[in-house]
C-alpha cells in the first residue's frame, strides 16, 4: 500500500532555505554584478551604448551588437556579434571592413578583428494613428 508521507525518504527535492534579515553586502553585490564581470563586458557595454555614434544612425537602426567573443588562437581583436534585420542582412557583410575601421577609430585601437552577423526578424514599424476629424 502506497501512502504519501512527508517523511518519505524519496522526496523529490530538499526544501530551499530562505534567509531573511541582514546579509553580507559583498555576497549580495557579487550575485548582482557577476554577469557584468566578464572580460569584455565593459567593451560590449560601451559598444552598445554608443553604437549609433560608431555605426551611424542608419546601421544602428537595423543592426544591434549582442556579444563579443575572443577569437581562438589570435591575439588582439575580438569577434563582434551583431543581430541584423532581415532586409538589411545582405548589405551588411559588405560593410564589415568599414564597421571594423569605425570601431577602431572610436576606441583608438584595433578592438575588433571580425564581425559575425545573425539575421533576425525585422521589428514591426510603429504606425501613427491619424487624428479623427470631429464632426
Amino acid at each position: 500500500m502506497s501512502s504519501s508521507n512527508s517523511n518519505s525518504p524519496k522526496s523529490p527535492r530538499p526544501e530551499k532555505s530562505r534567509t531573511f534579515g541582514a546579509r553580507n553586502l559583498s555576497g549580495v553585490l557579487s550575485g548582482l554584478l557577476k554577469p557584468m564581470s566578464g572580460a569584455d563586458s565593459g567593451f560590449l557595454s560601451r559598444i552598445k551604448s554608443d553604437w549609433h555614434l560608431i555605426a551611424g544612425d542608419k546601421v544602428a537602426a537595423r543592426a544591434r551588437p549582442v556579444k563579443v567573443t575572443q577569437l581562438r588562437g589570435k591575439k588582439g581583436g575580438a569577434l563582434l556579434h551583431l543581430e541584423v534585420e532581415e532586409g538589411f542582412a545582405a548589405d551588411l557583410p559588405y560593410m564589415e571592413p568599414l564597421l571594423t575601421e569605425k570601431i577602431a577609430v572610436y576606441f583608438g585601437y584595433s578592438a575588433v578583428s571580425g564581425i559575425r552577423f545573425t539575421q533576425v526578424a525585422a521589428k514591426p514599424k510603429e504606425r501613427k494613428a491619424k487624428p479623427r476629424e470631429l464632426t
